[in-house]
């Protein structure tokens, strides 16, 4: 698995590319709902925002406290650790709101990534690895360390920019 500081680079990476997005998609693009009922890129944003705050602070739980230092993922989570990637399927989540409410404009998207970034960014420059002792429970994956949550970000990140460009397809069909 790669060091933290790969993990962070691209982390940084993979979120500048949806920030960057932003400003170079039409709202009504951004804005388009597709006729199979699923999510506009918008509403896929809500999510990313939503789920990386939850991932943020499960980061900051693992490297904050000594617990569950023994479990471990789940084989499936092993698979993908090593892959770095989700599998290219598309994955139901329970948790998942189908009518998840999108940001009320772009700009705001792109300031909610941009300040995610900094604070996970300066999460791990304030504790460093020194200090990575503890895990957080995935609720279907097992328990990962902070670097191994800031691992599953990058990767829901990329999982969900497949769900980006079918959207796209169908809009410009």
């Amino acid at each position: 698995m790669p060091a933290l500081q790969e993990k962070l680079q691209e982390f940084n990476e993979t979120v500048e590319r949806w920030i960057s997005f932003t400003g170079t998609c039409s709202r009504e693009r951004f804005y388009f709902q597709p006729s199979q009922g699923g999510w506009s890129i918008a509403q896929v944003y809500a999510h990313l925002i939503a789920d990386t705050i939850w991932m943020s602070q499960q980061m900051q739980t693992a490297l904050l406290l000594p617990y569950h230092t023994a479990e471990t993922m789940k084989p499936e989570a092993i698979q993908m650790f090593q892959a770095n990637s989700f599998p290219d399927l598309r994955i139901e989540n329970p948790f998942n709101d189908p009518m998840i409410t999108p940001p009320e404009h772009q700009q705001a998207a792109a300031d909610a990534l941009a300040h995610l970034r900094r604070e996970i960014n300066d999460l791990f420059d304030a504790h460093g690895e020194d200090i990575m002792h503890g895990k957080s429970a995935h609720p279907g994956l097992g328990y990962f360390t902070a670097a191994e949550w800031l691992q599953f970000a990058t990767m829901h990140f990329r999982h969900h920019q497949r769900q980006k460009q079918r959207i796209e397809e169908e809009f410009y069909r």
